[in-house]
This record gives C-alpha cells, structure tokens and sequence, in this order.
C-alpha cells in the first residue's frame, strides 16, 4: 500500500488495520516495526488479539495512543467453557487505565466452530451463550469501556439476523437495556466474491431475502454490506442505530485469496466508498 500513491490519497479517517491474528508481537521490537508503517497509513485505530489470562503489555498500548491510534481489543473467548467474569476483571480494568475504549467479546458465536461439539449441540443456544457474554459485557462496561456485540458469521450455521435479535432480546428481558444503550456491533465485511454493493440497502430494499433463501432475483448480507441488515436488525429490536466496527474489509472469507493485484482493487474501492 505504501507504493500505491493513488491509495494513499484515499485514506479515510475511519479507516484502521488488523494486526497479528495471535498474541505472540507485542514486543518494544514489533511496536518499533509497525508504528511507523501505522502511522504513515494514518491508521486512526487497530484490531488486538487477547486471551484471558495476560493483557497486552502497557508500553505497546501506550505507543500506539501516543500516536492517535486507537487499540480496540478483541477477545476470542472459547464457548462454552469461557472464562468467568472475575477471572478477566482485572485484565479489563488495566486496559481501560491504558487506554482502550472498545473491547469486542466472542467471534462469530453462530458458527458451529466456535463452540465444542457439545457446546452447540444443546437447544437455547443463544440463551445459552447470552449467559456467557452478558457477565462480561458488564465487566468491559463497568471498567469504563464500551463493549462490542460479537461479529458473526454471515450467513452462518445460525442465521445471523436471528441469532442477533435474539441476542439483544434476551439481554433486554433479563434487564439490561441499559447495557443495550451502550454496546456497539462488529461485523464482518466479507465480499463472498461478490460486487461490492451486493446487498446494500438491507432487509428493507431486498424483502425476498429469508434465511438460506435469497428468493429470485434478490440479494443478501452475505458482502461487504453486511453491516447494514445487522445494523437493521438491531435497531428494530434496541430501538436505536448501533455503532458498528468492520472487520475483514476487502478479504472474501477467510482462507479465500485474491490475488495481489485484484486485493488491491478491492482495497482501494471500499476506501472510495467510505471516502
């Protein structure tokens, strides 16, 4: 991207990058490495692996806050032998000493894979993992950060429409539309190999659309607009629009390439987009 002069020029201020997918470059080297690439992208925010037993250190957090860069963590928690709230209170709170304002809980939790064979076996299965996500979600909120609905999976193994109303929901019934209030969405922008205006205008432009049914001639959320029926989705069941952080922006699906040259074609349209 650097070479890219005409991309560069497209740079939006709510563009932000993915770092590593684990939790093994948290160095004073490897903040010494990509601080500087960061910044000449004039990222204005990055995505953070963490697990539940050690926070990423302070002096790379601090480095990137320096800079403008804003740390929004995520927590890919195993389901559903997660973590207990007390377990990971004190990780949150010196996260939000340090400076993190968004902490996304879980990854795509209607996916057969995020669960143990067990796990997703069982009936009530958003309930059931409403119970998991709930505690924490208090947790990141009481620390003095906003907590992030998970992204799902488009599409997925549970229609992701569902399996989000349902979701907020079951919070609202147990008494936390106040939680509700505060949370934001993430959501995965995958293009599925599709134009990158598939599905946009959500639910209410493609009414045909049903779960593992398109209907003739309509379009779905599985693309980059996917965030738009989720965001949709929300507001009929919060009452509100919802903040919604995108993830995996300009990548089909994971373990789908493109080659460099198309990547960089998609790259470049969705920053026209959001330019």
């Amino acid at each position: 991207m650097k070479k890219n002069s005409s991309m560069k020029r497209l740079i939006s201020p709510r563009i932000g990058f993915h770092y590593f997918e684990d939790t093994a470059h948290y160095t004073n080297h490897d903040l010494t490495v990509w601080l500087p690439k960061l910044t000449q992208l004039q990222a204005k925010w990055i995505i953070l692996r963490s697990d539940s037993s050690r926070a990423i250190p302070e002096q790379f957090l601090n480095g990137l806050t320096s800079s403008g860069i804003a740390p929004i963590v995520h927590m890919s928690l195993p389901l559903p032998n997660t973590p207990a709230a007390k377990d990971v209170k004190a990780i949150l709170e010196a996260y939000a000493r340090w400076g993190v304002r968004q902490v996304i809980l879980f990854d795509k939790p209607n996916s057969v894979q995020a669960w143990s064979g067990s796990g997703w076996s069982q009936q009530d299965l958003v309930e059931r993992f409403i119970g998991k996500f709930l505690p924490l979600a208090l947790a990141v909120a009481q620390a003095g950060m906003t907590p992030v609905f998970p992204p799902l999976q488009p599409g997925g193994n549970y229609w992701d429409l569902t399996f989000l109303k349902q979701a907020l929901q079951s919070i609202i019934r147990r008494g936390y539309s106040n939680l509700v209030r505060q949370m934001s969405l993430a959501a995965y922008a995958y293009t599925f190999n599709h134009e990158l205006d598939w599905g946009m205008g959500g639910q209410s432009k493609w009414p045909k659309s049903k779960p593992y049914s398109r209907g003739e001639d309509s379009q779905d959320q599985c693309g980059f607009f996917n965030f738009e029926w989720l965001k949709n989705a929300a507001a009929t069941i919060a009452g509100r629009e919802m903040p919604v952080v995108l993830l995996g922006a300009g990548i089909k699906e994971p373990g789908v390439a493109y080659s460099p040259e198309i990547h960089a074609e998609v790259v470049q349209n969705i920053l026209e987009r959001l330019n």
